[in-house]
């Protein structure tokens, strides 16, 4: 048996090298072919911006002579000037050696759409000097009107405009751009499919090769799985996944193994428990009872900077309480404030004590609208703290400076606007909330 096992085990690894050498190649392949796939699919729709901008110019520019709506101006402008398709496509392309030619066909195309341009600021400056606009964009400033068009009258100027853009000369200059479009969209047919015809005569040879290790593989497994369970050591094998997964092994097999598994079973429960102890130690207030610095600093990475409010909650004139009443006395403070945050606040929301006096909530997955809410909690745990003092603990309030996340970069930049939120709190007199004004930006 141990030379059966020696031989096995030896073909087993000239096989797995030969499967494992395989599934490489086979994954560079698949690879290779998702990135050729992948910028086809952005250079073609790099090529079907440029069109759509294009079109879009044409459809703003033709509106306007034909209705002189401002907004069908700012509509052009805002393509041909601020989102700039046509310019970002040729670019995107550029980039590519791959489509060097579909690139100098959409480029000709850009330099088309761009002569046509000409044509439809003259058109657009004609028709708003027709309706006596005095204002239009600074693009338009620099085109100069003819005399000719100057001295006609308003029907005259609104006839020309509109001929600009609807005649034979300017369709023809369109249809330009489209068949140059369409000729570049070819090229990146073309480059695709040479492309993938090259990977699949690969990925075909790399399959066949990788299928027959796997048929070797399975035919040698249930040929050892046969021998295992014949020699009796399934109950091994079985214990190495339980272990590995984390679990009590099985108490199964014969008399030692059993021994085994319950001597293994009970050392893990101990380090289980024990990891669990550490775990909870780690990221808590001894004092407090809830997270501690350690804990935000791992909370605070998870969060969604879309939908979470970030209050600083400090008690005020902390210190006064340490040095009158005493450290023991202050500690208790501290758990009073501890308690009535939790208390106030919801279980999903996330409580933490960051420093001696000052405590930090995370209340996820909510909006701008929970303002006035966390406006009463705060007005409730000062309510809480007063009743507390009815009890025999010295008088204590608490300050809250509160900060939305939206639009927030990093989890630092969300606490400091939260802390100078706190600041004007302390400043005008304490004992409230202030939210951060994010039109001070």
């Amino acid at each position: 048996m141990r030379k059966i096992h020696l031989a096995w085990l030896l073909l087993t690894v000239l096989i797995s090298a030969s499967l494992l050498s395989t599934t490489i190649l086979l994954i560079v392949g698949f690879r290779n072919m998702t990135r050729a796939t992948d910028a086809y699919i952005e250079m073609q729709q790099a090529a079907y911006d440029l069109m759509d901008a294009s079109d879009l110019m044409t459809e703003s520019a033709r509106r306007y002579v034909l209705t002189r709506e401002q907004t069908y101006m700012r509509d052009y402008f805002e393509e041909a000037l601020e989102t700039r398709r046509r310019e970002k496509a040729v670019e995107l392309l550029s980039g590519h050696a791959e489509a060097k030619s579909a690139f100098e066909r959409l480029n000709l195309a850009l330099e088309k759409s761009i002569r046509l341009m000409d044509r439809e600021y003259y058109a657009m400056r004609l028709a708003a000097l027709a309706e006596g606009y005095t204002t239009y964009p600074d693009a338009l400033n620099d085109v100069v009107i003819s005399e000719e068009d100057l001295s006609a009258g308003k029907e005259e100027k609104l006839a020309k405009a509109q001929m600009m853009l609807f005649d034979e000369e300017y369709c023809t200059q369109k249809q330009q751009i489209e068949t140059e479009m369409n000729a570049s969209l070819h090229e990146l047919d073309s480059s695709l499919r040479e492309s993938q015809k090259g990977s699949t005569r690969s990925l075909r040879i790399y399959f066949a090769i990788a299928i027959a290790d796997i048929v070797l593989l399975l035919l040698g497994i249930f040929f050892l799985t046969w021998l295992v369970s014949y020699l009796g050591i399934g109950p091994i094998l079985k214990a190495v996944d339980e272990i590995k997964s984390e679990k009590e092994i099985s108490i199964k097999g014969a008399k030692e193994f059993r021994y085994l598994a319950k001597t293994y079973n009970k050392l893990f429960n101990v380090y289980r428990n024990s990891i669990t102890r550490l775990n909870y130690a780690a990221s808590h207030d001894e004092l407090t009872r809830v997270y501690n610095r350690a804990g935000y600093d791992e909370m605070i990475a998870t969060i969604d900077f879309d939908s979470t409010y970030l209050i600083v909650i400090d008690a005020d004139e902390f210190k006064s309480v340490n040095d009158r009443y005493g450290h023991e006395i202050g500690d208790k403070v501290l758990q009073s404030i501890s308690d009535s945050i939790r208390k106030v606040f919801r279980q999903e929301d996330f409580v933490f004590r960051v420093g001696g006096d000052e405590f930090v909530v995370l209340m996820t997955h909510v909006n701008r609208e929970f303002e006035e809410l966390i406006g009463r909690k705060i007005e409730q745990i000062n309510a809480l703290l007063q009743a507390e003092q009815e009890r025999g603990l010295p008088p204590i309030s608490v300050s809250a400076g509160a900060a939305f996340s939206e639009g927030i970069q990093s989890a630092q930049e969300l606490f400091n606007r939260a802390d100078e939120a706190l600041y004007e709190v302390k400043r005008h007199g304490r004992k409230g909330i202030a939210f951060y004004d994010r039109k001070s930006d």
